[in-house]
């Protein structure tokens, strides 16, 4: 018992210190702002996000504004019909942000972000992308791959 147990002590007390600090920090709640009429355009890839958030044991909020929110998602232009349907995920001070020219694009890259999810990488570390679609017509591939 001596001095190897103190230094032991010394060693671990600012290691689980820290441990216990960043697990404080973290929400087990991820707020999104988005539209309610965009909403409404994704509910189906909203479910499944939420669904794959459930897994990492997070849930998903909805807020009223963007100030309160960790995960914006917009929309760049109202002409749904000649936008493109890719989109962007990025992030910007300590929020992620997910943008399209049309709801199309918003549920492609919710439904990105679920998959992401799904392959066991954390919310936290969602990897940044942009996507361009080259062809005019798509259609969302359903996996039954668990």
């Amino acid at each position: 018992m001596g001095s190897k147990e103190i230094s032991m002590k010394k060693v671990l007390f600012p290691f689980v210190l820290v441990l216990f600090w960043s697990c404080q920090n973290r929400s087990d709640a991820i707020t999104v702002y988005i539209a309610d009429d965009l909403r409404k355009k994704t509910a189906y890839a909203f479910d499944e996000l939420t669904d794959n958030l459930k897994v990492h044991g997070l849930n998903l909020v909805f807020s009223e504004s963007p100030k309160k929110a960790q995960f914006i998602v917009k929309t760049s232009t109202s002409k749904e019909k000649d936008a493109n349907d890719g989109f962007s995920i990025q992030k910007e001070g300590g929020k992620l942000m997910l943008s399209s020219e049309s709801s199309k694009g918003v549920l492609y890259g919710v439904l990105d972000i679920a998959a992401q999810l799904k392959k066991g990488i954390d919310w936290y570390a969602i990897e940044e992308k942009s996507i361009t679609i080259h062809y005019p017509f798509r259609t969302i591939k359903f996996n039954n791959i668990k």
